[in-house]
């Protein structure tokens, strides 16, 4: 669709096309849903020139969907001003219930995401295989790539699933209120990295996820099978808990970390936790540099947690919240099943993360160059059939691809270079590019064509 009416009840196919201003739009039952999608993958931009002064996208609505759309402020001439709490895309009160937002490309805004109190009471919202990046500006508070607080309930979660969210001068994921509830996040086998790299004057210096408020403990929260890279000047990876409350009822598992732990923990359990066996950690990876903290506990003595086969690569002698790693499991009996060793992997780890609940032939890719090769062969089987034609992104440049090709099966050979970081709009503040994350690290949009 290019201009023209949008209508209840089905899908518009938005062909290459760009909207400027401030769009607002929706519905208020399932039935009656909009689905704005772009058309064989045809370019289609919401583009606001507000500088954080406006929305780009208000959610005043219910069961909107946006499918494939790129969303941005463009009006930005210099990212040294103070913050103006406006994002890219914006939830309302009492909207966003049944939303979707489906392999989208948000950035430069003052948040990429963000939402009012009261939004999303009803239904479930939820973001999926989309990509972030460039949120905020250089001024405390700085800006993220997520600002959401949520209440909700357990048919009214907030869910963010298998996207990749990178550079930002803030946090890359707040999920936090001043005042208002971090309830039902389920943040779910997402992609993290470049935390805080785009800001001059507080440079890798803030959390990269917190979940936790000012007013309000996580409840109900899930944060599972994600995968972040960290510089080791970033100080808390992923922070449970802020400043008030006691974390009741969250899960996290089967997550990967590299980095953070400088100035504290890496992994920082922040609030104390009640009951305590309503905490479940397993099945995580954690890997710190020796002179950083890999993880804090609130809560001290004999602990009755739910703490199962995590993985701790750091020196035993110190770093365990405040402890050597056996002083740590005598002081609080957890530990048993867990494993730390003091040297780093020597096996590259790899991840192929299938994007296909909306699209066939998508996915994304990251990988941990713990061997130092200069190409890395990772197995594709999971997202392309033999005789696909395919392209693959590094997500720094999803125009240009750094590999095409006809899908034979089995593995392909991924470079361990990057494509150089996507300059904010208004430009590095100072010079602030972020140091490049390969050869050890980098991830990727992998695409059916």
């Amino acid at each position: 669709m290019r201009g023209g009416t949008y209508n209840a009840g089905g899908s518009t196919w938005s062909f290459g096309s760009a909207v400027s201003g401030t769009v607002s739009a929706g519905v208020d039952d399932m039935a009656g849903k909009v689905i704005f999608k772009t058309y064989q993958n045809e370019p289609v931009k919401i583009i606001n020139t507000s500088a954080g002064s406006a929305d780009v996208v208000k959610l005043n609505c219910n069961y909107m969907w946006l499918w494939g759309v790129e969303i941005y402020d463009n009006g930005w001439t210099n990212r040294n001003i103070s913050t103006q709490t406006n994002g890219c895309v914006d939830i309302g009160n009492p909207f966003g219930n049944g939303c979707k937002l489906i392999h989208c490309v948000i950035h430069d805004g003052e948040q990429c995401i963000e939402n009012l109190t009261g939004a999303v009471g009803s239904d479930k919202f939820e973001m999926y295989g989309c990509i972030t990046y460039n949120a905020g500006v250089d001024q405390s508070p700085l800006g993220h790539n997520f600002y959401c607080h949520h209440t909700g309930s357990t048919v009214a979660r907030f869910v963010v699933d298998k996207c990749i969210n990178f550079a930002s001068f803030g946090l890359i994921g707040q999920f936090y209120g001043n005042s208002d509830h971090v309830d039902w996040f389920d943040i779910l086998e997402n992609i993290w990295f470049n935390g805080g790299a785009l800001s001059a004057s507080q440079s890798y210096s803030s959390q990269m996820v917190l979940m936790g408020g000012g007013g309000q403990p996580p409840t109900n929260c899930r944060y599972l099978r994600n995968m972040l890279f960290g510089s080791d000047n970033n100080t808390r990876t992923l922070e449970v808990g802020f400043s008030s409350g006691n974390i009741n009822n969250v899960e996290v598992g089967n997550n990967y970390h590299v980095g953070g732990g400088n100035g504290a923990a890496s992994f920082d359990i922040n609030r104390p936790v009640l009951p305590q066996n309503s905490i479940n950690v397993h099945d995580n990876f954690w890997r710190v540099s020796d002179g950083n903290n890999v993880f804090g506990i609130n809560n001290g003595g004999v602990l009755s947690y739910v703490w199962n086969n995590n993985e701790w690569r750091h020196t035993s002698t110190s770093g365990f919240d405040g402890l050597s790693w056996t002083s740590w499991k005598t002081a609080t009996g957890l530990g048993a099943s867990d494993t730390q060793i003091d040297t780093a992997p020597v096996v590259n780890k790899t991840f192929v993360i299938l994007t296909d609940k909306y699209e066939t032939g998508r996915g994304h890719v990251c990988y941990f160059n713990w061997e130092n090769l200069s190409s890395i062969a990772i197995d594709l089987s999971a997202i392309l059939t033999v005789g696909d034609n395919y392209a693959i992104y590094d997500v720094r440049d999803l125009v240009g691809p750094v590999l095409t090709g006809t899908y034979a099966g089995g593995t392909v050979s991924f470079p361990t270079t990057q494509k150089p970081d996507p300059a904010p709009i208004g430009g590095f503040v100072g010079g602030q590019d972020p140091v490049d994350t390969a050869p050890f690290f980098n991830a990727f949009l992998v695409r059916k064509t």
